[in-house]
């Protein structure tokens, strides 16, 4: 295989790293499937990508062991196998959360952060539904 199609598994994948246009596409294809596990992504952000496993880092302990049952791990997976092209095997690490005054510096100087870095809004139905699943009522 040459070199240079070597390190790219598929289109949002280069040198190891997942685009923001490609994990969007991953969270929108997990929602439908499980908003629990969607949640749950927006709490984590891919770290690396290379050899079939997708390395994401979660930015709390609950939420990487979450990830990690069985279920849900079988739901991403699956899911990043299509988006990807490839088979892929997910492995959870933790990892600090973006920092507020980074995302309010860009937010001043009106560059704004990606759409997936607010972890929720007051008023996401999805994240409370999700939440309750998780939680019971």
């Amino acid at each position: 295989m040459p070199r240079d199609e070597a390190k790219t598994a598929s289109d949002g994948v280069k040198d190891g790293e997942v685009s923001q246009e490609t994990w969007g596409k991953i969270l929108r294809e997990v929602k439908p499937r499980n908003t629990s596990v969607e949640a749950l992504l927006r709490a984590a952000r891919p770290v690396g990508f290379g050899g079939g496993i997708l390395t994401l880092g979660g930015f709390y302990k609950f939420h990487k062991e979450r990830l990690e049952k069985k279920e849900y791990r079988d739901i991403l997976e699956e899911v990043s196998k299509n988006v990807l092209g490839t088979p892929v095997r997910v492995i959870c690490t933790l990892t600090e959360p973006p920092q507020k005054s980074v995302m309010a510096k860009e937010k001043d100087s009106n560059i704004l952060p990606p759409s997936d870095a607010v972890l929720t809004e007051p008023k996401d139905e999805d994240i409370i539904k999700s939440a309750k699943e998780i939680f019971g009522n």
